[in-house]
């Protein structure tokens, strides 16, 4: 290494973080630290200056598409400086670098692994950001968070409570935990063992958890493992997820989110009453007492009470602790009727029209505190759009965190002419290959804030209770929000009809029936 460079070791990391850095002074850089332990140090202690930069970004990157001789490791990775300070002390390191067998020892190859993200509770629990890791066993506690750099590559991302033992560079044995796992081209075979089997990758992004009677799950967020139970090998994809337990391999479903959610995500149920004792104890119930719980109907509103007609900013009549509609539109005597498989919705009278004017509609805004940040949240609602008048027309329901925050919609999409469901102000739009139609429509959404999913079901059959339904679409993710909206537009004033707007904590509450 050139003597410039030996000088200012922070000019150095700084070029290298905004990727001003060609692949021969990066050889230089290399040879540099393997042939001597000091060099490292230097440059071990000027990257711990910086240590303190988010490794999240790096772990949640999408895999490289270029080939690695192509591209140079900062190009491909984009790793923020605490990912390199991690890697640094090994000789992974500068494999990781030129992605390229080191050919000269150097200090620290006796560890396998470097803690290269931590949360104040790992602090704490001595696995700090820097410390290396030698084979053995390593605890973390209730809502500890680390990552973890291997030798050969790969980076794990660990929530606590776990247990898991570092066995050499590719491969960990988790005894208890969540563990997602990133492993680049040159870290295949990075494998994860558990008591129920083996999780190896294949160049992917999945995140493995064990320590419940559940089993060991797989949730494959992008490319391909393979699960090995007793030497039979299946190989899950992208958006598939599988269950080791008693020997074999079976599916469940898909949590994108799963690292985040809860260890054992079965919410306890202790006097049988159908709502969580985390629930129960968020509205203030007695968990343990069958005959204390919670209103399972939280809000319902049918438009019944409200003088006919155009109006903005009216107090709210239905039931619930809403306090005011926020907006305008038009209050109407008669409401919608919906009914299949032989079963009617129970429905009250009134009715609802938007003003059809794209940026008018009306919000209705949750209590702080009336509804469980736990647990599952239903809503439902009837819809009726006019005849089409043009392409580029839409009328939903949505849900909003502030006013201009839109995290769901729900109803007739734009500028497609079906019916279908956006997250998040997505451009990627779902449609539920249903072409919009003059008739009144069901649609139910159930948000389950603990599994972090929220399931869209279009006319479900008000025959078949809910176990028995699929959703006609999934998205990974629970939405927070503090307001609904009602709300259309397009060409020529697009009105939709809306009625029996529901919000409640089981399917039952939002879908009552008539006797």
């Amino acid at each position: 290494m050139s003597e410039d460079m030996d000088r200012d070791w922070q000019e150095w990391i700084d070029r290298i973080e905004r990727e001003d850095v060609t692949e021969e002074e990066l050889r230089e850089f290399r040879a540099a630290l393997e042939s001597s332990p000091e060099q490292m140090e230097h440059y071990l202690e000027a990257l711990m200056v910086e240590s303190s930069l988010d490794l999240k970004a790096g772990l949640s990157m999408p895999a490289p598409t270029e080939a690695a001789d192509k591209v140079t490791f900062l190009q491909r990775w984009k790793l923020p400086l605490a990912v390199a300070a991690a890697i640094a002390i090994s000789v992974g390191s500068i494999m990781f670098l030129t992605n390229q067998e080191a050919s000269v020892p150097v200090s620290g190859e006796s560890y396998l692994a470097t803690v290269s993200d931590s949360n104040p509770i790992a602090d704490e629990a001595g696995l700090r950001i820097g410390a290396p890791l030698q084979a053995g066993e390593i605890s973390l506690p209730e809502g500890a968070r680390v990552g973890i750099a291997m030798r050969k590559g790969a980076s794990l991302e660990v929530n606590g409570p776990a247990r898991f033992r570092i066995d050499d560079a590719m491969r960990i044995y988790l005894y208890e935990g969540r563990v997602q796992t990133y492993a680049p081209e040159y870290a295949h075979g990075f494998t994860i063992e558990t008591d129920e089997g083996k999780v190896i990758d294949l160049g992917t992004r999945f995140v493995t958890t064990s320590g419940t009677e559940l089993g060991t799950e797989i949730h494959v967020n992008e490319g391909l493992v393979e699960a090995d139970v007793n030497d039979q090998v299946t190989q899950l994809a992208e958006g598939q997820a599988g269950i080791l337990k008693d020997g074999k391999l079976s599916s469940t479903d898909y949590l994108a989110n799963r690292l985040n959610v809860p260890l054992d995500p079965t919410l306890k149920d202790s006097d049988g009453d159908g709502v969580s004792d985390v629930v129960e104890r968020f509205y203030g119930n007695d968990p343990n007492d069958s005959s204390d719980h919670p209103r399972m109907l939280r809000l319902e509103e049918s438009f019944v009470g409200y003088k006919d007609g155009e109006r903005e900013d009216e107090p709210f009549m239905g039931t619930g602790s809403a306090e005011r509609w926020k907006g305008r539109g038009l209050y109407l005597e008669q409401g919608l009727e919906y009914s299949n498989h032989g079963k009617q919705l129970l429905t009250k009278g009134g009715g609802f029209s938007t003003v059809g004017i794209g940026h008018i509609g009306n919000s209705l805004y949750f209590k702080e505190g009336d509804l469980p940040d736990q647990g599952v949240i239903y809503m439902s609602f009837l819809i009726k759009v006019p005849e089409v008048k043009g392409s580029h027309v839409f009328g939903g329901f949505l849900l909003y965190n502030d006013t201009y925050n839109e995290k769901l919609f729900v109803g007739d999409l734009s500028p497609v002419r079906e019916f279908g469901s956006r997250y998040e102000e997505s451009a990627l739009q779902v449609s539920y290959e249903k072409e919009v139609d003059t008739e009144v429509q069901l649609f139910v959404v159930r948000i389950d804030r603990t599994r972090q999913v929220t399931d869209v079901f279009m006319n479900p059959p008000l025959d078949l209770p809910e176990m028995d339904l699929k959703p006609t679409h999934r998205h990974q993710g629970a939405p927070e929000f503090n307001s609904l909206m009602l709300r259309s537009g397009g060409n020529n004033g697009y009105v939709t009809l809306f009625d029996e707007l529901r919000v409640g904590l089981t399917w039952d509450a939002v879908l009552p029936l008539e006797d």
